[in-house]
């Protein structure tokens, strides 16, 4: 008989147990993995949050020379927060981070850049949660492509633009090199003095 107080007493003590390890532990991690932008460009990913409403997110780390530390909140509680980064603005006065879909972004810190444009590079993506690393990840910044689009004229001159980071040039080719560009053939007025002065000269001796 005395031992059913026993036998409870250890079944109560193994329900606590049971329910201190399936107590889930608060993370976030990033559901959009390597985003990718240019220095004028923008970057967008999505982070997942669990058990907790919010996060701090590192973007970049001393070592890379830049740094962002700010806080995003799931504000709307979906489990979500969805950040643009817009890297023509990183190490500025104007807004680097912001949140969509009813969510917040609070940035901390901010490393000041001399230049107001991040060199193409990889920076380090990094989320904690409660002081602790939750998740890294890593942001691309490429370097901007040049294009060139090359059009005919009726006349057959080509125009070539190029244009890269916003900045377009031209270039016109063919009319130098076409030698029928001007209405004459090279040679052609030198040979007809010649003929010219021939012709004079024979009438001038059959005189």
């Amino acid at each position: 008989m005395r031992r059913t107080p026993l036998l409870a007493l250890l079944a109560v003590f193994t329900l606590v147990l049971v329910g201190v390890g399936a107590a889930a532990t608060p993370e976030a991690s990033f559901s959009t993995r390597g985003p990718e932008t240019t220095p004028n460009g923008t970057a967008a990913f999505t982070i997942d949050i669990t058990e907790t409403d919010r996060a701090t997110l590192h973007v970049g780390s001393e070592r890379d020379g830049y740094l962002l530390n700010a806080t995003i909140v799931d504000a709307n509680g979906d489990g979500t927060v969805a950040v643009e980064f817009d890297a023509s603005n990183a190490g500025t006065s104007d807004t680097t981070l912001s949140a969509t879909d009813g969510d917040s972004v609070t940035v901390n810190n901010e490393t000041e850049l001399q230049a107001p444009r991040l060199e193409p590079a990889a920076y380090r993506l990094a989320l904690f949660v409660e002081g602790n690393k939750s998740d890294v990840d890593r942001m691309l910044v490429r370097q901007a492509h040049t294009a060139e689009q090359t059009t005919e004229t009726s006349n057959g001159a080509t125009t070539t633009k190029s244009a890269s980071e916003g900045t377009t040039t031209e270039r016109a080719t063919g009319m130098a090199d076409d030698p029928s560009s001007n209405g004459t053939v090279p040679g052609f007025g030198m040979l007809g003095a010649l003929a010219a002065a021939a012709a004079a000269a024979l009438v001038a001796v059959r005189r």
